[in-house]
């Protein structure tokens, strides 16, 4: 009898359980067949406004006085408004324009009105007009005025034929005109977005699934040998495409001769001189940048191809590293679903890897590995921290933030010292390797001291006071609160792995600090996807797919909170990759380019770097060349690709590489000295250029002044010219302070008729501060009114205006850089005024000291 009733008791928990999975099975192919509808039938998912505006430099007219109809093909699903050019208004402004969207059959899909008093003659105007509609298919516009006086004309033109989507009278007349309009629709998800959203979207839900019913998933898999090989061949296959898609295109082509491409020619034939990083030049790059834009070119043989020997060993760690991924996922110390997420996840934010990125992804895979029970992997991230360190400095920051966090929590967490060995003999080994490249331990501190002050600098001059979009805004938010999510659900779960999560928080911070800063949200999603696939795998996961099946009484009791806390978790990791697809908003002719690009340039490892196109569309006038001829020259303000164009020339590099880095008056200073040094070229090729609408020259007036001083304009031709040295120098002139006055920053200031130099002291307020290390400083614009009634306005590199500069016109054009330089012909400056969104993020009195010539 009793075994009678524990065998009923048996078989109801077993129809419980029947019913779980039954029920779990039911709510998740729904919730999947109902993303599908709407992403693939619906096509429901859309962002933005995209109207195509046709000319009006010709025109026809057509009344409103009947209505007006006209035929269109909806090139998308979601109208958002037509654009419309009305003239001939009445001016009392009396009466209305209704407009309608009909589809086939007359029924309306869209119509709005709109009063004559709001329409401006001869302007765009945009009618909202929102409506699904079926894309591709013909739908009918109608447009009537209604109780106006003199009913208003909308441009047209003549489009040549009778009949297709022409404009149609009242009594249905075909005409040869076509309406000037323009249909603005929602721009719908590419394919490849939808794709990816979808698998993401499965991923999640099959993991909720085996989440929800790990019992029944593991008997499965215990039952069914084939399944456990299905598994296993998934796992490798991922990671396998995961290698494919995520090693990046280590051969850069030089594009142009612009502000990026310039640099990054400069780091590949760096190393072929006698300048040291850290002693000749100061860039956030190091000895080994040129890695990150490796360039074949005609006198760097040694180094491209120990370039390339680099990568080769990288590459090979990655598999490595693949490898023991692979073997620990086989031990049951990381997840199938995590792998599977991990790798979905990235390319979910797929975009053409970094270099850089790419290295930083390597470091913390590593750490994840060997804290997964790797311990034969601990080389790697101290190789990698090495190799940062001399590349770009940025990244070596963001890893060794991470390590050092890393280690701090894990011996908290495990009592495990050991982590120290990941990263302290790389550390030795820095000032070791940069004492053989350069046996200075000054130049050694100079190396790093520099670095981080141009990085300082960086922060409050290169920002755009516009970066994000309120959409953006909000995915931020979403992103940081489902990371924040994942830490508080690991610690709570197993605290003891959460080590590598929390460290990543400082990788990712720098990120968004790139991304906030400048370069916006979809640069920093994309980097983010790369790191945010590795922290998936530090992630405990078996605590929650394991612990959910067990029937210990003291984990019962936590079953429901073991429940919400895993379903929020894998709902965090798939939303973040359904936001990453979202966000990117990637095309699959994007993604097929990108990858035919990186296998051609691995195919082709002997082209040269510097294509025979851009040689000939860069070429300079003739008398340029002879000016040069076979004297030192250096290139003002960044155009140094030159040097690839023309490789005969006795090129010399001033200290900063390119006027856009000098943020700080320590190195304006620096590269101030040099061109007053025996260390300058004889001739500069100049350029009348600046970068985010500075003020040219006062960009950095040191160096300015050093120019003006020791140089004079030999010839100008076209958009460029050829200073050369002057036989006798102009003596710096000594200065002495006549005044200083306190002023509010929105307040005009006034020049004295003595003074003849300023100095501009702007110190950040508590919330600029904040804001610098969280956000962004404001940018601060400042206009120059000068005597002769000409106006110089652009914004102001702040730091560098501590440095001063003289109270006289700086040249607009090349014509005028003559005068000034040669000619000594200069206006004065009669006052200064600042202004700019960032003005409320610096104290409002400004310091200005006033100065004279002795």
């Amino acid at each position: 009898m009793k075994e009678q009733k524990v065998d009923t008791r048996q078989r109801k928990i077993s129809n419980i359980r029947f019913n779980k999975v039954l029920f779990t099975s039911i709510l998740v192919c729904g919730i999947f067949i109902s993303g599908i509808f709407y992403l693939w039938i619906y096509h429901g998912l859309r962002y933005g406004y995209e109207a195509e505006r046709p000319s009006t430099e010709t025109f026809e007219t057509v009344s409103t006085e009947e209505t007006i109809t006209q035929e269109f093909i909806a090139r998308e699903y979601y109208l958002k408004g037509i654009e419309f050019v009305f003239i001939n208004l009445a001016e009392d402004g009396n009466g209305e324009l209704d407009f309608r969207v009909l589809d086939s059959d007359g029924r309306i899909k869209a119509n709005s009105e709109i009063a004559i008093s709001s329409v401006t003659a001869g302007e765009w105007e945009f009618i909202p007009l929102m409506g699904r509609l079926k894309a591709g298919e013909s739908y009918i516009l109608e447009i009537s005025a209604k109780d106006c006086s003199i009913p208003p004309y909308v441009l047209a033109r003549e489009k040549g034929t009778v009949g297709e989507n022409t404009v149609l009278t009242a009594s249905g007349a075909e005409t040869s005109l076509e309406l000037l309009n323009a249909y603005g629709f929602a721009v719908s998800a590419s394919r490849l977005e939808r794709l990816l959203i979808t698998v993401m979207l499965a991923v999640c839900l099959f993991g909720l699934w085996i989440f929800w019913n790990n019992e029944k998933w593991t008997a499965i898999c215990k039952q069914n040998a084939w399944v456990k090989q299905i598994k296993d061949g998934i796992a490798a296959v991922l990671l396998v495409v995961q290698f494919v898609f995520m090693i990046p295109d280590i051969i850069y082509v030089l594009e142009n001769t612009g502000f990026d491409p310039s640099w990054r020619y400069f780091l590949n034939v760096v190393n072929g001189t006698d300048l040291k990083f850290g002693r000749d030049i100061y860039f956030t790059y190091g000895p080994l940048g040129y890695l990150f834009y490796l360039m074949k070119l005609p006198g760097n043989t040694i180094e491209y191809w120990s370039g390339i020997v680099i990568w080769g060993i990288i590459f090979l760690f990655h598999l490595w590293m693949l490898l023991q991924l692979y073997r620990l996922y086989q031990k049951g110390k990381i997840h199938f679903w995590a792998i599977t997420a991990s790798v979905c996840c990235y390319l979910a934010g797929y975009y053409a890897p970094t270099r850089d990125n790419y290295l930083l992804y390597l470091m913390i895979l590593a750490v994840v590995l060997w804290a997964k029970g790797a311990k034969n992997i601990v080389l790697i991230p101290n190789l990698l921290l090495l190799l940062m360190f001399f590349g770009k400095f940025s990244t070596f920051t963001s890893g060794f933030a991470f390590c050092i966090l890393f280690c701090i929590f894990d011996v908290l967490f495990r009592k495990n010292w050991k982590s120290i060995w990941l990263f302290l003999p790389g550390i030795i080994l820095m000032p070791v390797c940069y004492l053989v490249y350069c046996p200075s331990i000054k130049n050694l501190f100079e190396y790093v001291a520099g670095i981080l002050k141009i990085s300082s600098g960086w922060m409050l001059t290169m920002q755009f006071d516009s970066v994000l979009q309120p959409s953006e805004v909000r995915w931020l938010i979403i992103l940081i609160a489902c990371y924040v999510l994942l830490i508080i659900g690991n610690l709570w779960s197993n605290y003891k792995s959460s080590a590598a999560i929390i460290a990543s928080c400082a990788s990712m911070f720098f990120l968004y600090k790139y991304a906030t800063t400048r370069h916006g949200l979809k640069v920093g999603i994309w980097l983010f996807a790369m790191l945010f696939s590795a922290t998936i795998l530090s992630i405990d996961w078996n605590v929650f797919f394991q612990k959910i099946g067990q029937r210990a009484k003291a984990v019962r009791k936590n079953q429901i909170i073991y429940y919400v806390c895993g379903t929020a978790m894998i709902m965090a990791v798939g939303c973040t990759g359904i936001l990453e697809a979202h966000s990117l908003r990637s095309s699959m002719g994007y993604v097929k380019e990108t990858l035919a690009a990186k296998m051609y340039h691995y195919t082709h490892l002997g082209e040269n770097s510097i294509p025979e196109e851009l040689v000939k569309e860069n070429q300079l006038p003739d008398e340029i060349l002879e000016a040069i001829g076979e004297h030192t020259v250096t290139v003002y303000p960044w155009r140094n690709g030159y040097g690839a164009v023309y490789p005969e020339w006795n090129m010399v590099w001033y200290p900063s590489v390119q006027n856009g880095n000098e943020y700080i008056p320590w190195l304006d200073g620096i590269v101030a000295d040099w061109f007053c040094s025996e260390k300058a070229s004889e001739k500069i090729l100049l350029t009348n250029e600046t970068i985010d609408h500075h003020i040219p020259y006062l960009e950095n007036p040191l160096t300015w002044e050093a120019i003006r001083n020791n140089y004079e304009v030999e010839i100008i031709s076209d958009d460029v010219c050829v200073l050369t040295q002057r036989k006798q120098k102009i003596e710096i002139e000594k200065l002495e302070k006549v005044g200083e006055q306190i002023s509010s920053s929105n307040e005009t200031i006034v020049c004295p008729e003595n003074a003849d130099y300023v100095k501009i002291h702007l110190k950040l307020n508590l919330k600029g501060f904040i804001k610098k290390w969280l956000y962004h400083v404001g940018t601060v614009n400042m206009m120059l009114d000068c005597e002769d009634g000409s106006r110089i306005e652009g914004r102001s590199v702040i730091p560098n205006l501590e440095s001063g500069f003289y109270l006289e016109k700086v040249p607009e054009t090349l014509e005028e850089l003559k005068q000034v330089i040669n000619d000594k012909a200069s206006t004065s400056i009669m006052q200064i005024q600042l202004d700019g969104k960032g003005l409320e993020d610096y104290q409002e009195n400004v310091t200005i000291e006033w100065y004279c010539l002795q």
